[in-house]
Formats: structure tokens, sequence, C-alpha cells
């Protein structure tokens, strides 16, 4: 009996010894991780100096401009990391990514309503020398979009609203970190989701979804340089008024999935209803997350647009990496 006692005594060291050096493990790959993120994040965007402050951006491709404008949270490693994914560099297109005030090394002090974020836009564009742009807004990233285009609808030559926030939305601020250590385990969540994305086995059709939902994931972290913006968005998005959207003039495709639970798919209707020139795509029963499991067919669509609505000449391009 004693002897199957230390047996099982052993099995149980040894169980908890590889536990442990699992974890460790799995923590020290965590911080690498984290690192390897902000290193990235510094090498693979310029801060410019504009009118309005410094303002950081990244570019991708060449041809007419597009301003792409990320959601909440975000940054310019949002889109740029998803359309490397998608290998947009070819698409024709100078893909310019700011971070908008409050994200990454865009100062809030900049402009935190939607109104000023669009004016540091177009400061953005000033100091690039571009004269006009198409605007996409994502997510969180609609209210600028919608400000862009009607503070400077002379530099707006298209709009795509892509699962965009269009009025007022209150959403709680409860589940957000209050402490370096919550912040941490959010970040640290994240890194798991991206791990376990990356081992699933996927069929071929659904690889590029899944490079796009890491990419996401990825510039998701770290949460301290993102916080500044997204609690700014949250208050802004609340106090969004009555906006005259009829005034506004661009061509303008709106990209929404009836299933939606962030963005309600009746705001889309009403943007559709307001801006004359629109058009209204609708994906039944897609979520907010069509922004990944309907990547390549949204990237076509919006391509497609763009292209139907050219800038009057391209643009010069200056690759930023």
């Amino acid at each position: 009996m004693r002897k199957w006692l230390r047996r099982l005594r052993w099995i149980a060291v040894t169980i908890g010894i590889l536990i442990g050096v699992g974890v460790i493990a799995v923590l020290i790959g965590f911080g690498i991780w984290r690192s390897s993120i902000v290193r990235d994040l510094n090498a693979h965007s310029l801060v410019v100096a504009t009118a309005r402050g410094p303002v950081e951006y990244a570019e991708l491709g060449h041809g007419p401009a597009v301003l792409v404008i990320h959601g909440t949270p975000g940054g310019y490693d949002l889109w740029l990391n998803s359309l490397e994914a998608m290998h947009a560099a070819g698409d024709g297109f100078r893909y310019i990514l700011p971070s908008r005030p409050g994200y990454l090394r865009t100062p809030l002090g900049d402009g935190a309503t939607p109104a000023e974020q669009a004016d540091v836009l177009a400061a953005l564009l000033d100091a690039l020398h571009i004269g006009k742009a198409a605007v996409i807004g994502v997510s969180g990233g609609g209210p600028a979009a919608l400000q862009f285009a009607l503070r400077h609808g002379d530099r707006c030559s298209a709009l795509v609203l892509e699962e965009a926030v269009v009025r007022r939305l209150s959403e709680s601020t409860s589940d957000l970190p209050r402490s370096a250590l919550a912040a941490g385990y959010r970040d640290f969540r994240i890194f798991l989701l991206y791990e376990a994305a990356g081992l699933y086995p996927t069929k071929p059709q659904y690889a590029e979804a899944f490079a796009v939902a890491r990419a996401q994931l990825r510039a998701s972290a770290p949460y301290a340089l993102r916080e500044a913006g997204l609690v700014n968005d949250l208050a802004q998005e609340a106090a969004i008024g009555s906006w005259p959207l009829s005034q506004i003039r661009a061509p303008t495709l709106i990209l929404q999935g009836t299933a939606d639970q962030n963005v309600p798919p009746a705001d889309a209707e009403y943007a559709h209803a307001q801006i004359g020139s629109s058009q209204l795509v609708e994906f039944p029963g897609a979520d907010h997350l069509m922004v990944i499991w309907k990547a390549r067919q949204l990237s076509s669509l919006v391509r497609q647009f763009l292209r139907a609505h050219p800038e009057p000449a391209p643009s010069p391009s200056v690759a930023v990496r």
C-alpha cells in the first residue's frame, strides 16, 4: 500500500510540475507576443505633423487615395493587418490608414469629437498633399467618416459605411478594465484567442477569414495603448445628435448585417433614407463579425464601388511599412 501511495504522490508531483512548466511557457509566450506587437507598431507607421497636431498613419498600395477610418477599439494596425491578410496591396488603391485620436501615437488632444476628428483627417490629407480621397468608415469609425463627408464634402470622392455607427449608441463601460492587472488579463485573453485561431484546422476556403480574424485580434492589444481612444469613442457615440445626413453628396455605399447586435441594422436603413446618393447592401443573418467572415465579399463590393467613383487623378504614393 505504501508503495502505491508513493507512486501516486510521484505521479501527482510530476503532473503538477508539468502543469507549472506549461503555465510558465504560456506566460512567457504571452509576454513575447505583446512585446512583438509594440515593436511592430512603432516600426510600421509614421507620425506626421499636421495643422491639428501629430497624427500616426501607415500606407499600403498605390493608386487613388482611400482613407480607411478604423473602429472601436483600434489603431492604424487594425486595417493594415487585415488588408495585408487579404493581399490588398495590389488592389489598385493607395490605402491611407490613420490612428484616430486617442489610439496608439495619435494624441486624444488632436480632436475628441467626430467633427474634430474629421478635421484631423483633413489635416492629415493636407500633410500628405492629397486633395481628395474616398473614405471608408468601419463600425466606430462611422461618426468621423460621416462628419468628414459633411464638413469636407469637396474632398470626399466616395463614402463607404461598413456596419458603421451613424446614430446615438449607448454602450456599458462596466466591462472595461479598471486596473493595469485587468488590462493585462484582457490582453492575455486576446492572446489565447489569437493562438487558438492559429491552431484551428480550417478548410482552404476559410483560411483567409481566419487570417483576418487573427489580424484583428492582434490589433486589439495592448489595451493600454488604445484605452484613451476607446473610452472617448464610447462617450462620443452616446452624444451623437441629429446630424444633417441629407446634406452628404458623395456617392455612398452602406454595408450592414441584419443580425448585428453591436450596431442596429435600423441605423443603416436610416442612413440610406437620409443620404440621397446612397445604396444599401444588407447581409441576411450576418452579425458584427461579418467584417471577418465575409471579408472577401465585402472587399470585392468596396473595390467595385470605388472603381465606379474614382477621384480625379491618382495621388503619389509613399510606402510606409
